[in-house]
């Protein structure tokens, strides 16, 4: 009987043994995933901050570009307005010439020349 409350108090202290070392695995595992966790959301944390970071920078790119079309715009806008004007004087000097030609032949020939006229 001894010897079989021996046996059993050795199989006991062996299944204990081996009931320790899975604790100390499943413990040291469980660290290893909590360091993994702390590294991923420390990387999403970066991530992010990035991903905030180009967002912005797109968003003031755009508005950048957005607001030198507008001066575009404006500029061929003004230029597109002295270029009418310009043309509305000529309009009226090409109508001067053509009536001082009819009395003027230096002129007309000249106009002539230039085929102006």
């Amino acid at each position: 009987m001894m010897n079989c409350l021996i046996s059993e108090n050795d199989t006991l202290s062996q299944k204990s043994k081996l009931l320790e070392k899975e604790k100390e695995a499943y413990f040291h595992k469980i660290k290893q995933q909590s360091e993994e966790i702390g590294y991923l959301n420390d990387k999403l944390v970066i991530e992010t901050q990035i991903k905030a970071f180009h967002e912005k920078a797109a968003e003031e790119a755009e508005q950048f570009y957005a607001e030198r079309i507008n001066e575009f715009k404006e500029q061929l806008d003004r230029k597109e307005y002295i270029i009418q004007l310009k043309e509305n004087k000529w309009n009226e000097i090409e109508k001067i010439m053509t009536i001082y030609s009819k009395n003027d032949s230096v002129l007309r020939e000249q106009l002539t020349q230039l085929k102006y006229l």
